[in-house]
């Protein structure tokens, strides 16, 4: 069983996909798509209950493609947590298992698109609107591409498939009117990459396995804001300009108050989202802040934003994770047996010494015994 991990991230898009070869593949009931570059295969597709299945022929792959949160949950509006794997695991294989007859296993696959995504609450649609023109208004600071998300967000992205959405959630086409009517004002901040940027961030070799753990989900929202300079502290304009103004009196000893004071006012004038003349001045002083964990634009109402930042906590670490798993298990099997042996001993009646406590010590084969075990005492019943 997987050990719930308490995290305020949850998984929307994923694609996996699988070596495959069926050599007598059936055609019916697929929608066949011709490739638009000669450099793209053809594919047959066909969706079963919020699953969209892809097949390959000509480069012998097989791809599913689904929301985790919807899968799990029937609505994207609504978390996805990691001891919901079990329930998605089983729902995948047992469409691939039905439209193929043999099973495909999610550990078995590997990541072609992940999504994870942080939601912030505001008290007011209004609140969250000024949050949303806060992001639209901050410059490209460095060589993605930056575009409106529609009339409600921000959209940033790399060449290499490293995508970051800000956008408000109530005003998603996508969703439901019963469901936006109780959804709170909510504001969704979604990491997504796929291409290049999926080896980069999450390794060649990632697997379906990553839905059970949120210590790479962490990692990977994480780095992903930090490459687009909104990692660190959010502070309001007047504590912001405080503290801007001692970090360049400390970065540039030599300048007279009046340069540190020009300089400052280029930086409120960023947060305000104007135009600045010298743009290669206004990289380095936001670089220059960057540095001193404090995200270079100000909000007025930064008190809002849960931690006064945009990253997510810390979470338990994936070997934690499998430690207590690990324990978990082997409790569970040690316990069956424990009571196997008192029932076999009740039945047979032949033993004359019964101890009041029995003491059973569990421990990985992986972990040097003494340093890390637990004592469970059980009480005789018979």
């Amino acid at each position: 069983m997987t050990k719930y991990v308490e995290t305020d991230l949850t998984v929307d898009t994923v694609t996996l996909w699988w070596p495959y070869y069926e050599r007598n593949f059936d055609k019916k009931g697929w929608k066949y798509k011709k490739r638009k570059r000669e450099d793209r295969p053809d594919s047959f597709t066909k969706n079963i209950d919020n699953i969209h299945l892809i097949y390959l022929p000509n480069w012998n792959e097989f791809m599913v493609s689904f929301s985790a949160s919807k899968l799990a949950n029937g609505c994207n509006a609504f978390p996805y947590t990691n001891n919901q794997y079990e329930l998605v695991k089983e729902k995948i294989e047992e469409v691939i298992q039905s439209t193929f007859g043999h099973p495909l296993n999610i550990e078995n696959s590997y990541i072609s698109r992940f999504d994870v995504n942080k939601n912030i609450e505001f008290p007011s649609i209004k609140d969250a609107k000024e949050f949303i023109g806060w992001a639209q208004n901050h410059p490209i600071i460095g060589k993605y591409i930056k575009t409106p998300y529609g009339d409600n967000g921000d959209y940033r992205r790399y060449k290499s498939g490293l995508v970051l959405k800000i956008y408000l959630k109530n005003e998603d086409p996508a969703l439901p009117e019963e469901i936006r009517k109780i959804l709170p004002p909510t504001v969704r901040i979604e990491a997504e990459c796929r291409k290049d940027a999926r080896r980069k961030m999450l390794g060649t070799d990632a697997t379906g396995e990553i839905l059970k753990y949120p210590a790479i989900w962490q990692h990977f929202y994480n780095e992903t804001l930090e490459k687009f300079k909104l990692g660190g502290t959010i502070l309001n304009f007047k504590d912001y300009k405080n503290a801007v103004q001692s970090i360049l009196q400390f970065e540039y000893p030599s300048n007279r108050y009046s340069t540190i004071t020009k300089k400052v006012n280029t930086l409120i004038k960023t947060s305000l989202g104007q135009n600045i003349k010298n743009h290669k001045e206004q990289v380095e002083l936001i670089n220059k802040v960057s540095n001193y964990n404090i995200l270079p634009y100000a909000f007025s109402k930064a008190e809002l934003i849960p931690d006064n930042t945009l990253l997510a906590h810390s979470v338990m670490s994936v070997e934690e994770q499998n430690f207590q798993e690990y324990n978990d298990f082997a409790l569970d099997e040690n316990l069956k047996i424990f009571r196997q042996c008192l029932n076999k001993r009740k039945k047979e009646a032949k033993c004359t010494n019964i101890y009041p406590k029995h003491t059973i010590v569990i421990y990985p084969s992986n972990i040097i015994i003494g340093k890390y075990f637990w004592v469970v005492p059980i009480d005789d019943s018979s």
